[in-house]
């Protein structure tokens, strides 16, 4: 009984999957990190405004 040959065909879509997989983890990877970018960026500018008030934009700027 002789093995059953490999199409050239299935070996295309095996690469394919190979190559979207992969960019798939990527692209949720990237997202993820820009997220948590952005949830640390809020975090440091609320310490900031938290240890200078004055500073710190709010409702009754120029009212002094």
């Amino acid at each position: 009984m002789s093995p059953t040959p490999r199409h050239a065909a299935s070996d295309g879509l095996e690469i394919l999957r190979w190559v979207v997989g992969i960019g798939l983890y990527y692209s949720i990877n990237w997202h993820h990190d820009q997220n948590q970018k952005k949830k640390n960026d809020a975090r440091a500018a609320q310490l900031v405004a938290a240890e200078h008030p004055l500073d710190a934009p709010d409702a009754t700027a120029g009212v002094r």
